[in-house]
């Protein structure tokens, strides 16, 4: 930027959001993540009548598409999980069938510019990698495998350049068995949501385990009135307090949330339900003072319809939500990842259907802090803030926009112009 931009106040720039997928026969946006350069990352999976695929794009602040690519091969690729390290690099996490149509979990790594950089794909099949966490240059992978007669909850690492794989821990129990979520301390204790299903029903579990592959201490989750917990996601702050979702049934599905210390005491749960009708978390977030949830309720009978909550870290009240609007016409919307930025913005992914054209498409959406989506113009916080106006070269008033290059911007403060740019 020129000298003297640094006196003023705000930058405004055009949005693009929210984006919607919609090109192919159903669409469903299931995570997005959020790089060191605030490029964002989604990435979901497609449905062409045939086979499933994935698509992966990245998008600027304004939600603008920077690039993108699409996994549509003679096999099944299933990628849920996005996330990224300290280079900015994105990390794509699921399984594929490839040509011998034996599933494999699968990791890929992937540049700012889309370009494929180097890949993993686990020999042991049936295999799912289901969450991933960079810490220290190294990928910690949660998922499970099969072997004898049974599925066995797997915790996996890998330095980032994926050359590698060694265990953590593999589950011995009896029972069909999965880790479906994890994340670190600063200390590197491993946090994570541990599902295994017995003749009772669905039990969920949180575990804080040492990098060694030493369970430290593992809790029951959910409620212990209900046979049926299913834990999703786990988010850790630094100094080893976990948040974890999922939901536990009675009569029907309820969302529930939670708080552990890093000793194991269980500080706090929420519930939310509404009678008679099905509601479920998918994941956590946390912007540095209050944590953020996304998933879905069931406001009437078939007709899901997704949720984001903002909650305090105290008790888990409800500071402010957002449901998807009945404008447009979702009647099986679902929330079911979410990203926040440096300066606090939120991203969702998520997908909903509408009667009209009679398919899913995938969702990618943008929030303050206070659960208001970003409409058609937002403002950016950097460290040199700036109101621009934007004006092109024939003198036409454009708006507020991003930068571009030749574009005349008129740069006002209190109405008065400072400064005249050319890009």
């Amino acid at each position: 930027m020129e000298e003297g931009h640094k006196e003023v106040d705000m930058i405004w720039i055009a949005s693009a959001w929210p984006v919607i997928w919609n090109e192919y026969r159903d669409q469903y946006t299931m995570d997005v993540e959020v790089n060191r350069d605030g490029l964002v990352g989604a990435i979901g999976v497609i449905w062409n009548d045939t086979i499933f695929g994935s698509r992966f794009g990245i998008y600027s602040p304004s939600g603008s598409l920077i690039c993108e690519r699409l996994f549509l091969y003679g096999y099944d690729v299933w990628f849920y999980r996005v996330i990224t390290d300290t280079f900015g690099n994105f990390y794509l996490v699921g399984f594929i069938s490839d040509t011998s149509l034996s599933d494999k979990g699968f990791v890929l790594k992937i540049s700012q510019t889309c370009d494929s950089l180097t890949s993993y794909s686990h020999p042991v099949s049936p295999s799912y990698f289901k969450d991933a966490y960079v810490f220290n240059d190294t990928l910690y992978i949660s998922g499970y495998e099969y072997a004898g007669t049974r599925y066995h909850a797997t915790l996996y690492k890998m330095p980032i350049s994926l050359s590698t794989i060694s265990y953590i821990k593999q589950d011995s129990s009896g029972q069909n068995s999965y880790y479906m979520s994890l994340s670190l301390d600063s200390a590197g204790n491993i946090y994570a949501v541990l599902e295994y299903h017995d003749s009772t029903g669905w039990i969920w579990e949180t575990q804080k385990i040492s990098d060694s592959g030493n369970v430290i201490w593992s809790n029951p989750s959910g409620s212990g009135s209900s046979t049926n917990n299913q834990g999703y996601d786990i988010f850790t702050q630094s100094n080893g307090n976990s948040y974890t979702v999922g939901y536990y049934w009675s009569s029907h599905f309820n969302w529930w949330i939670e708080k552990w210390s890093s000793s194991g005491a269980r500080w706090w749960f929420q519930q939310y339900g509404l009678n008679g009708v099905s509601d479920m978390t998918r994941e956590i977030g946390f912007d540095g003072r209050d944590i953020w949830v996304i998933g879905w309720f069931d406001d009437a009978p078939y007709t899901w319809r997704l949720r984001l909550d903002k909650r305090d870290t105290i008790g888990g009240n409800v500071l402010c939500y957002y449901h998807l609007g009945s404008n447009w016409n979702p009647r099986f919307s679902q929330g079911s990842g979410l990203a926040i930025d440096r300066y606090g913005f939120v991203y969702i992914a998520g997908f909903f259907h509408t009667l009209s054209a009679q398919k899913y498409m995938g969702l990618i959406r943008k929030f303050d802090n206070s659960c208001t989506p970003v409409g058609a113009f937002e403002y950016a916080h950097s460290e040199d803030e700036i109101p621009v106006g934007i004006w092109d070269v024939s003198g036409r008033y454009v708006g507020k926009d991003t930068l571009r290059r030749g574009v005349y911007f008129k740069v006002y403060r209190g109405g008065k112009i400072l400064k005249i740019i050319r890009r």
